[in-house]
């Protein structure tokens, strides 16, 4: 599979780059070219709104993820100078990602290795960069599972290591597709599905 975090690559014949918004691309076989219904219509797309919505009340980001740091794991943390601490989720942005959340459930973390169960988590942490972060840390990186989102709405979540996503993961795009499977260095690393919102289905390798 071709999604990565950022970068553009070069990819083998037989193949088409879709490009999608920051942070990651799609690649789709070349034969879905004549088939209608791998074409998604721009009249058909939610429009992508960057209005951060206003709630009085509390957002989960995910249930699976909750706040617990003891005094003994605050030297995992990051530094205040890299990520300031929110004190709520300020909401998503983004209405195609939260209907495909919507769509699709909450991604499946599963069993933890035994060294992120010692690990601290918190957030939601507002990045240099403009992400947001709430998850594990160690060593003042994101470590073990956590959920990130971009400031166009993109939301990945998944497994981290040493700062990166790495491990199993899924990434939702700002259009509302879906690439779902194991990672390596933010980058689509072995076996994984995509999933598009006109309901075309590819998996591979």
């Amino acid at each position: 599979m071709g999604n990565c975090f950022g970068t553009k690559e070069s990819v083998k014949k037989g193949e088409e780059i879709i490009e999608t918004s920051h942070p990651a691309k799609v690649i789709k076989p070349r034969h879905a070219e004549n088939e209608k219904k791998m074409e998604i219509e721009e009249e058909q797309k939610l429009p992508i709104t960057m209005e951060i919505e206003s709630t009085e009340k509390e957002i989960v980001i995910h249930k699976e993820i909750k706040c617990e740091v003891k005094e003994n794991q605050k030297m995992h943390l990051p530094p205040e100078s890299e990520a300031k601490l929110l004190d709520k989720f300020p909401g998503n942005p983004n209405r195609n990602t939260s209907s495909s959340l919507e769509q699709f459930g909450e991604f499946k973390f599963g069993k933890l290795e035994k060294e992120c169960e010692e690990l601290p988590t918190m957030g939601p942490y507002l990045m240099e960069t403009g992400m947001i972060y709430i998850g594990q840390w160690k060593n003042g990186k994101k470590h073990g599972k956590g959920v990130q989102i971009w400031p166009d709405g993109s939301r990945y979540d998944g497994f981290f290591e040493n700062g990166l996503a790495n491990g199993r993961g899924r990434l939702i795009h700002a259009d509302g597709d879906v690439y779902e499977g194991q990672w390596k260095d933010e980058k689509a690393h072995g076996k994984g599905r995509y999933k598009g919102i006109n309901g075309v289905c590819y998996d591979g390798d």
